[in-house]
């Protein structure tokens, strides 16, 4: 079992990545978000009004990233067996929500996609690799987003992020033993 601080580890690293493409201040017209920092948007923190938005710092960010997204998608058995998979999922959780991540997981594993991951989830996903399953959550992402209503406006980027998340996911394996 990995330690608390390994999990930690591997979020940490994971919004090295996130951080990059969920960049400054933004709000776009089409983003059904609304006003967004970091991330972070008014829609889905509304206690935190426009000026926390617009203050929003990446201590705060990974704050809220770690427990409203990492804590509500990610289990300990998943961060154990699949560190390149998780890195996904947390990528997903904070683009696409995290509902739609966990029930991507479960499609990648032919779960029931009912968004929640229990028994019958975790034994159909320990048949599998991790880079096996970083790579059909990454395409069951892209036909996600292919169907999103904003693609005319915003697909380019959603699959750029995806095929730069997809590499980041997968080097996690070569950086995280070398050291």
């Amino acid at each position: 079992m990995l330690s608390g601080e390994s999990e930690r580890s591997l979020f940490n690293y994971a919004m090295v990545e996130i951080f990059e493409h969920e960049g400054g201040l933004c709000d776009h017209p089409k983003d059904p978000g609304g006003l967004t920092n970091l991330g972070i948007c008014l829609r889905a923190y509304p206690k935190l009004g426009r000026e926390g938005i617009i203050n929003m710092t990446k201590e705060k960010a990974s704050e809220l990233y770690w427990k409203d997204y990492w804590k509500r998608t990610i289990q300990p058995w998943m961060y154990e067996a699949f560190p390149c998979t998780c890195i996904m999922l947390i990528d997903c959780a904070v683009n696409q929500g995290v509902s739609a991540a966990i029930k991507l997981f479960q499609q990648a594993v032919g779960a029931t996609a009912d968004g929640v991951i229990g028994n019958i989830t975790k034994r159909k996903a320990l048949g599998f690799s991790d880079a096996a399953l970083c790579d059909s959550v990454c395409a069951l992402r892209a036909l996600r987003y292919a169907n999103t209503k904003n693609r005319d406006t915003f697909l380019r980027g959603w699959f750029n992020r995806l095929m730069s998340v997809h590499r980041w996911s997968i080097m996690y394996n070569a950086t995280a033993y070398d050291s």
